[in-house]
């Protein structure tokens, strides 16, 4: 029986992932440097801090991550005052939930100011329990810290917990943490990998309201 949900936000929740992309690769032409490529397997996902080592690991040291990584943020604070959308099916997952009395949880890699800005402008923001960013933990996702506390603010049992997740760093800290992983693609395909530790690969949150309802028998 499903009784918890916790939920990543960019790309899951809320259809930022093309801003965030966006922002990434003008970032980079600022720079002069082409990072198109980096996005999807080295960035997406993760904290801010991965994007300034993955940086550092193709330009060198002497790269200018931070200015790079701070331009970014600052282009992508400017499209979500205007692009911002939620991913299709999130009102709805979370009125069901709310009706049947199923917690729920946000746990995001994004900053807290820019988390709590978003879920609110977006008008989601009351039916989390808890919200749980990197900045809150002592080590982002791929590592299970993230879940883990998410879980333990809203008092889920990890094998009555899913999560909905659709990164790759995601999956990988959802099912560190021992808890039931559901694989939302959405800037990454699934691999052998995420294939091997989802418990479902699901093409939308509209399928994961069907999940609930199979397994939790509700008609």
């Amino acid at each position: 029986m499903i009784k918890y949900v916790l939920f990543d936000m960019d790309g899951t929740l809320l259809d930022t992932e093309p801003l965030y992309e966006q922002s990434w690769v003008e970032a980079g032409e600022k720079y002069g440097v082409d990072v198109a490529d980096m996005y999807a397997s080295l960035v997406c996902g993760r904290p801010v801090d991965s994007a300034k080592d993955a940086l550092w690991d193709r330009f060198g040291k002497d790269f200018d991550a931070e200015g790079l990584v701070k331009l970014r943020m600052d282009r992508y604070r400017e499209l979500t005052k205007t692009d911002l959308k939620l991913k299709d099916g999130c009102v709805e997952i979370l009125k069901f939930l709310k009706e049947y009395s199923i917690s729920c949880a946000l746990a995001t890699s994004t900053l807290t100011d820019l988390a709590m800005r978003n879920i609110d402008r977006t008008g989601i923001k009351d039916y989390f329990s808890a919200v749980v960013t990197s900045a809150m933990v002592e080590r982002g996702k791929p590592f299970p810290d993230i879940f883990l506390e998410a879980g333990k603010r809203i008092g889920a049992v990890s094998d009555e917990c899913i999560v909905c997740e659709d990164s790759y760093s995601g999956i990988a800290a959802a099912y560190a943490a021992g808890m039931i992983p559901i694989f939302i693609p959405d800037r990454q395909p699934p691999n052998s990998e995420t294939e091997k530790m989802s418990y479902r690969t699901l093409d939308s949150l509209y399928d994961v309201i069907e999940l609930i309802k199979k397994e939790n028998n509700i008609k």
